[in-house]
């Protein structure tokens, strides 16, 4: 009766109790039976439901017992210490032994264990549920040998399944805690996310590292990803506990062949689990040398998946102790994992709808500056834009256009003004591989100083006090194409430094801006001036001439290919016939003769003036051309079409007196109506001059 009061009592006071109370109540429990059994040492141990392999948990010891073995939290594997006890418990019955000379022959190994420790008697009581040994009652004698009385023996069964029982509840009740917390804390962490701009998402990770870290109990968590390729594997993040040192070594890149088997587990999907190093297979050396010299003990890691595409791990480390990782704490890795993985997925999202954004910004302000720039040029091109000529001396230079056009060698072009080198450059280009772009065209003769540099490389806003846009240069509206350079020799001495580097590493900063720009840019120059000159008189850098003149063409003088004046001035004249309205069928042989005959000091683009001129003055359809004496074509030339008609028509008006209409007037023998000459006199600003 005293017994089974006391069996009650212990009953109730666990039935009631949460998991802390009944650790607390269990030793005083077993204090109470050691008493009524007269044992000095009892234990209470579990076994693990995946091993099988029994845990003291519980103990207590007689005070006045000098006894050192504290088994408490530590593992008894029956099978290799006990194998006759391993045998016997799972019957169901218990093991009584009063003196050691009960235990059987085969129960050598166990009679040698109390002989070792001093154990005069030992009883094992099993604890089954469910037909399967959850756990176990061992009561120890050291002072005398006890006759253990069969009917409370019996009934220590029914005090196991109490203690089995009430531990069970309280872990169940533990685990849904920690699961409500753990949820409710991972929600939090998941809400964080949920509105923060990239820039504030890795420290928001750490954050979040460390708060999962802390409620884990553990003592590293570190997120490392793997580069596009898969080659190399980095620790992004990580948070330590307190007194644990972050060794610089986890932060470094290491190559993916390297820990190749870590790195085909991972992006095969599967965790990695272990409690110990020991438990790594033996052929990952790698894995194994790289987890000691970063000092951890216990591990368990999972895959971050980002749509089913592994981009790096999640892992929980133990440095100061091993941990056995139940699967209740690899559901919730797994768990912690994906919201790590949905904050890196929103990163990059927003990352690559930052570059989409910038990349359509910067093509949306390279069209732009292009449209403006095909604009210009179609105001300012000539009408004609072929290269006529059969001579040998042009067949020469086309024959060189041809051997260089489809490499990516740069081309200086020289040659006397208005020879057509820019002719030759579109040439070049348009049996280049970057024909389908725009050739991009830079007088350097025809900017400021101050402007050149901004005009090829572009500024930022605020560069210098009047820059109030962005402008994109030249260089950089020619990426994919290519860029003619023309009158180089003119580049400012200072710039040449930078337009060298474009040439050798396809790179530069704009005005005002640290960020470096890359281009790909084929890059044809052209000059009237002797740049070997140039270099030796300390004008032009030695360095920079060599790197533009890897293929060197001379566009010859037209004096040096007469036979082609009669082709281009025919040309000329058909284009200007569309321009001006007038219908010219006929060139005296004399006229050709002495075209061909002139020295064309300004060469071809002399030859487009003259024709020009003479059309204008001429008043039937015959081309009648006057060769200016040097002086007077010098002046002429630098006359705009407006001037030269304005001078023409004031001719014609003073050799007919002013009179406009009538026969002989300035209108018939300018071929106009007379309404029409009056209008062009307005336009003009000529007045009769009065007497």
């Amino acid at each position: 009766m005293r017994f089974e009061q006391l069996l009650a009592d212990i009953s109730a006071k666990l039935l009631s109790s949460n998991l802390d109370q009944i650790n607390e109540s269990i030793p005083l429990a077993l204090e109470q039976i050691s008493e009524f059994m007269g044992s000095d040492v009892s234990t209470f141990l579990q076994s693990d439901p995946d091993t099988g392999i029994l845990r003291h948990t519980h103990q207590w010891v007689a005070p006045e017992m000098n006894y050192d073995l504290d088994f408490t939290a530590q593992d008894f594997d029956l099978q290799n210490s006990a194998p006759w006890v391993a045998k016997e418990l799972p019957k169901g019955e218990p093991i009584v032994i009063s003196c050691l000379h009960d235990f059987p022959e085969e129960a050598a190994e166990e009679r040698s264990i109390c002989q070792n420790t001093g154990i005069k008697s030992v009883l094992w009581v099993p604890v089954s549920i469910d037909g399967q040994m959850v756990a176990c009652i061992v009561l120890n004698t050291l002072r005398r040998e006890v006759d253990w009385p069969v009917d409370p023996v019996q009934r220590l069964t029914l005090l196991g399944e109490i203690f089995a029982n009430a531990l069970r509840r309280g872990q169940t009740e533990l685990a849904l805690n920690n699961q409500l917390g753990f949820e409710r804390m991972l929600a939090m962490v998941s809400a964080t996310f949920a509105t923060l701009p990239s820039d504030e998402i890795d420290a928001s990770i750490n954050g979040a590292l460390r708060t999962i870290g802390e409620f884990m109990a553990v003592d590293r968590v570190t997120v490392g990803q793997f580069s596009d390729d898969k080659s190399t594997f980095r620790i992004t993040h990580m948070w330590t506990a307190a007194g644990i040192p972050q060794d610089d070594l986890v932060f470094g890149i290491v190559l993916s062949e390297y820990l190749l088997w870590f790195t085909k587990r991972m992006l095969s999907g599967r965790r990695l689990v272990f409690r110990s190093i020991d438990e790594l297979p033996r052929h990952a050396v790698n894995e194994r040398e790289y987890i000691a010299r970063t000092g951890i003990n216990s591990s368990a890691i999972v895959p971050l998946t980002i749509d089913d595409s592994v981009i790096g791990m999640f892992a929980f480390d133990t440095v100061r102790s091993q941990t056995r990782w139940s699967e209740t704490v690899s559901r919730r890795l797994q768990l912690a994992s994906e919201v790590i993985a949905n904050a890196l997925k929103s990163k990059q999202m927003e990352r690559q709808l930052r570059t989409a954004y910038d990349e359509i910004k910067s093509l949306k302000e390279r069209l732009e500056a292009e449209n403006i720039y095909l604009r210009r040029e179609v105001e300012l091109e000539r009408p004609h834009e072929g290269i006529l000529g059969h001579s040998e001396a042009i067949k020469s230079v086309l024959g060189e256009v041809e051997q260089v056009a489809e490499t990516e060698a740069s081309v200086l072009i020289s040659g006397e003004t208005g020879t057509g080198k820019e002719f030759i450059a579109r040439a070049i280009h348009k049996q280049s591989r970057r024909e389908k772009n725009t050739l991009v065209k830079v007088n350097c003769a025809a900017l400021p100083a101050s402007l050149i540099e901004a005009e090829l490389f572009g500024r930022e806003k605020g560069a210098y006090t009047g820059a109030l846009s962005k402008q994109v240069g030249r260089f950089e509206l020619a990426h994919g194409s290519t860029i003619f350079l023309d009158e180089i020799s003119e580049l400012p001495f200072e710039l040449q430094p930078k337009l060298l580097r474009v040439l050798q590493e396809g790179e530069f900063e704009r005005l005002g801006s640290s960020k470096t720009v890359k281009v790909d840019v084929r890059v044809i120059a052209a000059t009237n001036q002797d740049l070997a000159k140039a270099v030796r008189e300390g004008r032009f850098r030695e360095d920079l001439y060599y790197r533009l003149n890897v293929f060197p063409i001379e566009v010859p003088p037209l004096r040096d290919r007469r036979g082609d004046i009669p082709l281009l001035v025919w040309a000329f004249v058909q284009v200007y016939c569309e321009n001006i309205g007038k219908k010219i069928d006929v060139i005296h042989k004399s006229t050709m003769e002495g075209l061909q005959a002139y020295d064309w000091p300004g060469n071809i683009r002399e030859l487009r003036n003259v024709i020009e001129r003479a059309m204008i003055l001429s008043i039937d359809n015959v081309l009648r051309v006057d060769f200016p004496r040097q002086s007077e074509e010098l002046e002429t030339t630098n006359l705009t079409l407006q001037k030269m008609e304005k001078r023409h028509i004031e001719g014609v008006l003073e050799q007919s007196g002013w009179r406009i209409s009538g026969k002989q007037g300035a209108a018939q023998r300018l071929g106009l109506k007379p309404t029409t000459l009056r209008s062009r006199m307005e336009k003009l600003g000529i007045r009769r001059p009065t007497p």
